[in-house]
């Protein structure tokens, strides 16, 4: 099962297909969430939760200088809730999204 996920070579592109999600990606991949969770730990030393959430996180941070609404560039980064996604921009910037808006341009 594990050598499955050794030919994957672009995890962001398959952590977006999911939706940053960790057992949609452990299903498309036929594998349990719990293999995948070791995977990650073995190979990159971080939980695949916390991997996706550093991506999440890079995407908004891309994606914030298009001037998208908020509702839209929350539901593409995979928040499921506006008070999370705000919650994760407080956390790792410091920052609102007007703010992060502001500083990026």
């Amino acid at each position: 099962m594990i050598r499955r996920l050794d030919t994957i070579t672009d995890w962001a592109a398959q952590a977006k297909k999911a939706h940053y999600r960790v057992g949609e990606l452990a299903r498309s991949f036929d594998v349990s969430t719990r293999s995948l969770e070791y995977y990650f730990k073995a190979n990159r030393n971080i939980s695949p939760h916390a991997f996706f959430a550093q991506l999440r996180i890079l995407e908004i941070q891309k994606r914030a200088k298009s001037g998208e609404p908020g509702k839209t560039l929350r539901e593409q980064v995979g928040f499921a809730h506006f008070s999370s996604f705000s919650r994760a921009l407080h956390r790792d910037f410091a920052r609102s999204l007007r703010q992060i808006r502001k500083t990026d341009r």
